[in-house]
């Protein structure tokens, strides 16, 4: 009587290594990927996977470099608008001649009391070149696919983001996010105690009190704005026809806030 020969099981072990370009970008997210895909192999061909070695190229040693870097305000990102690398030390923020005068401007006006939409309408009018598009005609290197996004426009969101970073203090704030992967546009945030902040690593582009100051202004002006188009809102049907309820309400909201895209039938609709 034959009897059936004993399934051998093999034993094995397996290595995971990280791409060079994953390597360059910081990223290890494939590590994972490559576990979960060796572990499944693995137990679809009845292996016993005795032990997993990675070597992800970015742990460990990398990590260590980019975190003391970092806790020493040497810059790892691109240079925000209004600073550039210096010349001799890439990891420092020196000011942008060109833009620097633009980000003391922004929050000049903005600690006067100009709210972040008037002061984008002016840079506008006074044919001021946004951060993005500076960075695609003067500064890095973008594609003509890339360039061509880049909008001409300055609006009220770029002139807010600029008016709430501290790197205008002189302070380096790096960590804020990090991308799926080196293959992926798409970023997470990160919680912000992970965030790395260093005091007083470069040269400030504005005092401590005209930074305050426009926090404060900003803050007073949008409020203020709201308030007055709830009362734009209010006004009693018997004193105000519908066109001067909307030219009012449109007026107001062209000044103060950020409503860019309804037209004006949409608007009479929404105050009538």
């Amino acid at each position: 009587m034959n009897t059936p020969a004993a399934t051998t099981r093999r034993s094995v072990f397996a290595y995971l290594r990280l791409s060079r370009e994953e390597a360059l970008h910081g990223e290890s997210n494939s590590i994972t990927t490559q576990r979960q895909m060796i572990s499944d192999f693995c137990q679809q061909k009845g292996f016993i996977l005795i032990n997993v070695f990675a070597d992800d190229g970015w742990s460990g040693g990398n990590k260590d470099a980019l975190r003391r870097k970092r806790e020493n305000g040497q810059y790892c990102a691109c240079p925000p608008y209004g600073y550039r690398k210096a010349d001799r030390d890439k990891s420092r923020l020196v000011p942008d001649e060109a833009t620097a005068p633009v980000v003391r401007r922004i929050f000049e006006r903005a600690a006067a009391g100009d709210s972040s939409r008037k002061i984008a309408l002016d840079l506008n009018a006074d044919g001021i070149i946004p951060p993005l598009k500076y960075r695609a005609l003067y500064r890095d290197e973008f594609s003509d696919k890339g360039a061509a996004r880049a909008s001409d426009i300055w609006n009220y969101t770029t002139v807010k983001r600029i008016l709430k970073n501290p790197v205008y203090l002189g302070h380096t704030l790096l960590g804020k996010s990090k991308k799926v992967s080196v293959k992926s546009k798409k970023k997470i945030p990160i919680p912000k105690e992970e965030w790395t902040v260093t005091k007083d690593t470069h040269e400030p582009l504005d005092s401590e009190s005209i930074y305050q100051k426009a926090q404060v202004a900003d803050l007073e002006t949008e409020s203020a704005s709201l308030n007055d188009l709830i009362q734009a809102l209010q006004i009693p049907h018997q004193s105000a026809s519908t066109e001067e309820k909307y030219a009012r309400f449109f007026s107001l909201a062209r000044q103060y806030t950020y409503i860019d895209t309804l037209d004006r039938d949409t608007l009479i609709t929404f105050v009538d």
